[in-house]
């Protein structure tokens, strides 16, 4: 049965509809650390000694290092995030989510979906990032 913004208001409360944003946060805040944090360091761990400067290669290479680093960090708290989210645990904190999972599932658990998730994103995420970083660059050159 299809329900419509009201009736979800009225059964669940609005409160409801803003499930798990302390997690999705944290997670976007992790994430985007790791990857300007691991891009900037391979780039600049790579770049050529003669010129300083990065070349193409180099976005990708650092680009690809960032989004999986991104990727692996975020997906834990993204596990967390999904469970708040489905109505199974409410009223529990985030950190008792990670507590129970961690007990009844393990560590691994937290990192479900990870592999079709860097296969999936990971591309686009990198595409776009290396693309960005190369016309920047681009056009700091041409001014």
């Amino acid at each position: 049965r299809k329900l419509n913004f009201a009736q979800i208001c009225q059964q669940e409360g609005l409160s409801s509809l803003y499930a798990g944003a302390g997690v999705t946060a944290a997670r976007n805040i992790a994430g985007s650390f790791m990857l300007f944090g691991v891009n900037y360091a391979v780039k600049h761990s790579l770049t050529d000694g003669r010129t300083g400067k990065p070349g193409f290669i180099h976005f990708a290479l650092s680009s690809t290092a960032g989004s999986v680093a991104s990727i692996l960090v975020a997906c834990p708290l993204d596990v967390v995030k999904t469970r708040l989210q489905s109505g199974n645990y409410a009223g529990s904190s985030a950190f008792r989510i990670m507590a129970d999972i961690a007990a009844k599932e393990g560590i691994g658990a937290f990192f479900k979906g990870s592999i079709p998730k860097v296969l999936s994103v990971g591309p686009k995420l990198t595409f776009s990032f290396t693309l960005a970083q190369y016309l920047i660059d681009t056009m700091e050159r041409l001014s």
